[in-house]
């Protein structure tokens, strides 16, 4: 549909086209963390994560603990989406502390994630295994 000076938009027409526009712009905010969706396994904790939309914003994704202590805890907030990695927050289920984190997919199955507190200090990496999507 073009919007055009030969006819004026209706009311109805442009609050279609503000939907239409809408919901396709979610449609692909949403595919943007589609490879993360689905539940994991933190590799060196044991502890179980459902990473999915963070509430109703499409444009984050948040993992939240679904097994192991803490559960109901977030473990991650995501900030941004640059190429193949997702740039986040991280809050360690063990110790509590906030880290800087790049979660990486490394294979269809497999994230790395690295992270640092403040000032690039006591960094780590941890691997998570995808249970299912």
């Amino acid at each position: 549909m073009w919007i055009t000076n030969k006819k004026p938009l209706s009311m109805k027409g442009l609050a279609a086209f503000i939907a239409l526009s809408l919901s396709m712009g979610i449609a692909q905010a949403k595919d943007d963390f589609s490879d993360l969706y689905g539940v994991w396994q933190w590799k060196e904790t044991g502890i179980e994560v459902n990473v999915g939309v963070c509430g109703y914003n499409p444009d984050k994704i948040c993992a939240i603990i679904v097994k192991g202590d803490n559960k109901g805890n977030y473990v991650l907030r995501s900030i941004y989406k640059e190429d193949n990695k997702v740039i986040g927050k991280m809050i360690h289920p063990i110790d509590g502390r906030s880290y800087d984190a790049v979660i990486k997919m490394t294979k269809d199955n497999t994230v790395n994630i690295s992270g640092c507190a403040a000032g690039k200090t006591n960094c780590q990496d941890s691997v998570w295994n995808r249970i299912k999507k």
